[in-house]
This record gives C-alpha cells, structure tokens and sequence, in this order.
C-alpha cells in the first residue's frame, strides 16, 4: 500500500506533499528534524496499491495552486486535525 499525502504546520500551513509506504513513519521522521514547536501534522493522504498511481496523484497536486489544494483539504477535512497520531505505539 502507497500514500500521497499533504501536511501542514501547527499554525495550518501548507508544508509539504509526499508519497510514502508509512505515514506513521514518515511523520515521525519529519518531526524529528524539525523543533518542538514546528510540529507537522497529516491533514489528508489517499491510499494507492502501487507507488505509480501515488506518484500521479502527487503530480496532480503539485499542479494545483495552494489555495485551491487548502480548499480541497478543508472540504475532507475542516477543523485540519492531524490524521495520523505519532504517540501510539
């Protein structure tokens, strides 16, 4: 299973758009390069069966301009809550 995701900072901006085989993973690592108080969260990811179709759905967000990228997120996800907590085991 492939992930395309979109994470924000703490304050609700757009940091980065990524494709990963585990999002708990891939947040921890991100996390760890970053301050305390730079905390990133996933907002939105879609699950593909293979990284091809990931990378293409990464490509596609890409190409969208970030207020209407934001927008998408919102509409899936409004109060921008972090999807994927990183203090379970």
């Amino acid at each position: 299973m492939f992930y395309t995701y979109i994470s924000f900072t703490g304050e609700n901006k757009l940091y980065d758009i990524g494709v990963t085989s585990h999002l708990k993973r891939r947040l921890k690592n991100i996390n760890a390069l970053k301050k305390e108080s730079e905390h990133i969260k996933i907002v939105y990811y879609e699950c593909f069966d293979n990284s091809r179709q990931a990378g293409l759905k990464e490509d596609q967000w890409h190409l969208m301009q970030e207020k209407e990228l934001i927008k998408e997120v919102k509409r899936n996800n409004p109060l921008l809550i972090d999807l994927i907590s990183t203090t379970e085991p």
